[in-house]
């Protein structure tokens, strides 16, 4: 299983191609999108989504600051398992609330 995780720090249209019926998640409770095989194309508010599938898939956006990371879900240290987290956590903060005022107690 991968998964994947986006990030952007404003309204942005993400274009999602797979090749199997996923679901693009938003960190916070908001309902999942429906993803079909194929290119999907999704405005998305600022924020944390995630996606979990069988196969890799492509994302792209079509504003600047957008980071997609993904890994397979084995966790045996293995390419394509990330390093650990090497960027300060207020960094993060930082990028994705972009100095606006919010409530990021959830990212702590």
């Amino acid at each position: 299983m991968m998964k994947t995780a986006i990030f952007t720090d404003q309204k942005t249209t993400l274009t999602i191609e797979t090749s199997e019926t996923l679901f693009l998640e938003q960190f916070g409770g908001k309902d999942p999108v429906a993803l079909v095989p194929g290119l999907n194309q999704v405005t998305v508010e600022a924020g944390a989504f995630k996606v979990f599938s069988k196969t890799a898939l492509r994302v792209s956006a079509g504003t600047p600051n957008l980071y997609v990371a993904s890994t397979q879900n084995t966790k045996d240290g293995n390419f394509p398992d990330p390093p650990r987290l090497t960027i300060p956590l207020a960094q993060i903060r930082e990028f994705m609330v972009d100095g606006r005022s919010v409530d990021d107690s959830a990212l702590k």
